[in-house]
C-alpha cells in the first residue's frame, strides 16, 4: 500500500476537512503520514527549516537553501478555500516543490524520530 508522507500534512489535510458547505472540494485523505508530527514536541511544531539545521552539510548540498527561493504562498488560497496551485504550474514552483521532497528525504534518511513521535 502506499503512503504519502508530508511536512505538515496534518494542518494541511485539517483545512481541507473544514471547507465551507457551499464550496465542497470533495478531497478524501487516506494513508497520509505528517513526517512533522513524528519530530515535534506536543503543542509545538518544528519547522522543517529547523531540522534541516540538525542535518550534516553534506546530505544538502546541491539543494538551495529552503527560504532561499522565497517558497510557495499557499495561505492565500487555503483561506478562499480555492486550488493554491493551478496547473499549468510554473517551472520554479515545480522545482520547490521537488527541492522539499529532497529535503525530506534527507530528514528520514539521517534523523531519528524523539521517543514517541
Amino acid at each position: 500500500a502506499v503512503c504519502k508522507v508530508i511536512w505538515g500534512a496534518d494542518g494541511d489535510v485539517a483545512s481541507l476537512r473544514y471547507a465551507p458547505a457551499r464550496r465542497p472540494l470533495d478531497i478524501r485523505s487516506a494513508k497520509v503520514l505528517d513526517a512533522q508530527l513524528a519530530f515535534s514536541q506536543v503543542g509545538r511544531r518544528l519547522a522543517m527549516s529547523a531540522i534541516l539545521n540538525r542535518l550534516p552539510p553534506k546530505i544538502l548540498m546541491g539543494l538551495p537553501e529552503k527560504n532561499a527561493s522565497g517558497g510557495v504562498s499557499f495561505e492565500a488560497a487555503m483561506a478562499r478555500h480555492r486550488r493554491a496551485l493551478e496547473p499549468p504550474i510554473p517551472q520554479e514552483v515545480a522545482a520547490y516543490a521537488t527541492d522539499d521532497l529532497h529535503r525530506l528525504e534527507a530528514v528520514l534518511r539521517t534523523q531519528k524520530p524523539s521517543q514517541g513521535g
